[in-house]
């Protein structure tokens, strides 16, 4: 057998996909839109084929098969493309982000049946279609779709996308999905902008909600519900008017790391607490949900220093929970707290019971 053809590394786009390309989100389209060019082929369909790229379902024998629209303007002969470094737009605000990177992706030939060995899979892709109403005749039609497969081994995705300025800047020039070829100065700037930390940003005030509401950001749209908006609102009001404490030293939903909004902060004199705030009806699943964003703001820029980390949930801790949380605390050397929020307590000063 000859030996596959190496070619440079290459750029290409990926769907915007909320669910980590493992599972279709819908969008929008519409059927007079189907077969013009001018519109993206989710909005012809309301779905991409590759929304199921790193979905585990089509690993076979080691080897993950997926698809990736650019891989379809590569020449046709047989190769492995050394490395593919994977961005998607945001369909609202139109940002661009890094997803991660593949390492020796071969691609398939066009004539390779694959309907057999993923038929239960692609049962389950037309269910999932069915599911966010986009057109999943059109897919029951053309059968599953793969033109190329790696070792997941290979696969280096990041746990958060990364806002990526140097294709924000060049939009124009990175739009399309095509395998577009990339400079090593361009690779270059690209890498360094995946390995940078994120970094904290303190704002000081208060976002009011009413209701229900949603915010967008570095991943997906997360709805925020009432108890959660209000929970964040009481701690602002808490360490305003019961603790006294400056309201220019306090952030409810308005700081950040990177492009992850911090649920409440408190940045006194260069010392930063950090709440992250949920809403499970268990003590542990709160831990559980809170803790690794609770590290991850704390350390991933080393240049705060911090007092003290606060998990804030509905719900009291119960004794063996508590002993948890204590275990917990011997073994890190920053300063970790639980409140429990009880929202129908009357008088502010009781609402919050700190362990």
């Amino acid at each position: 057998m000859a030996k596959k053809k190496e070619i440079t590394a290459r750029l290409m786009r990926l769907t915007w996909n909320r669910f980590n390309w493992e599972r279709p989100q819908g969008h929008v389209w519409s059927k007079s839109k189907q077969g013009d060019t001018a519109y993206a082929y989710e909005h012809q369909y309301g779905f991409g084929h590759e929304e199921w790229l790193f979905n585990l379902d089509f690993n076979f024998e080691g080897y993950q098969y997926g698809y990736i629209r650019g891989v379809d303007d590569m020449p046709s002969d047989d190769k492995v493309i050394e490395k593919v470094i994977l961005f998607t737009i945001n369909n609202e605000n139109k940002a661009r982000y890094l997803v991660g990177e593949l390492r020796k992706v071969e691609i398939l030939d066009d004539d390779l049946d694959y309907q057999d060995q993923f038929e239960k899979e692609l049962n389950i892709v037309i269910d999932q279609l069915k599911e966010v109403k986009a057109d999943y005749k059109s897919a029951k039609k053309e059968g599953y779709w793969v033109n190329v497969r790696f070792k997941m081994e290979d696969a280096f995705l990041y746990s958060d996308l990364i806002r990526s300025p140097f294709l924000d800047k060049n939009e124009k020039s990175y739009r399309r999905f095509k395998p577009f070829k990339l400079t090593a100065d361009q690779e270059s700037e690209l890498a360094l902008e995946a390995i940078k930390s994120p970094s904290f940003k303190f704002n000081p005030g208060e976002i009011i909600f009413s209701g229900s509401h949603k915010r967008i950001t570095s991943q997906s749209k997360k709805d925020i519900t009432r108890s959660h908006s209000s929970l964040t609102q009481d701690l602002y009001k808490y360490h305003k008017n019961f603790l006294k404490v400056d309201p220019e030293f306090l952030s409810a939903e308005k700081s950040t790391v990177g492009d992850c909004i911090v649920d409440f902060a408190i940045n006194e004199k260069g010392l930063v607490s950090i709440f992250e705030a949920k809403t499970s009806s268990t003590g542990l699943l709160n831990f559980r949900q809170a803790l690794g964003q609770l590290f991850e703001y704390a350390f991933l820029d080393n240049g705060i220093k911090i007092k003290k980390l606060v998990i804030v949930g509905p719900v009291k801790l119960k004794d063996f929970e508590n002993s948890y949380l204590n275990q917990i605390r011997s073994v890190i050397s920053v300063r970790l707290e639980y409140w429990a929020y009880q929202k129908n307590e009357k008088d502010l000063e009781n609402r919050f019971l700190i362990y």
